[in-house]
């Protein structure tokens, strides 16, 4: 399934957390994603076409409806060492954890 698939879940990942935390509701969150593949599939700039995607990419449409102010944006990894020093940090974690940054991208 390669990149997009693990993109689709990391995006999957957050979205849900967003939803699950009250605190996030009122925010402005930018989900930032190095795959435009994934990021233009949830956004509908393009057919996915795999059924391995349908219900992951499904989910996360319908909370992106419920929370008003969060995005789901393409950089790519080169353009955006937070984001490569994060997931870098997050690849080997053992647990769920939280990050996140102010500052801006």
């Amino acid at each position: 399934m390669g990149q997009s698939s693990a993109e689709i879940q990391a995006i999957h990942r957050a979205v849900t957390l967003c939803v699950s935390n009250t605190l996030l509701h009122d925010g402005e969150i930018l989900i930032v994603s190095d795959s435009k593949t994934a990021v233009s599939w949830i956004n509908n700039l393009s057919d996915f076409g795999s059924i391995h995607h349908v219900n992951l990419i499904y989910d996360i449409k319908s909370d992106l409806k419920f929370l008003d102010r969060v995005e789901v944006v393409f950089k790519p990894r080169g353009s955006n060492s937070l984001a490569d020093s994060l997931a870098k940090r997050g690849s080997g974690l053992k647990e769920n954890k939280l990050i996140w940054s102010d500052s801006s991208f």
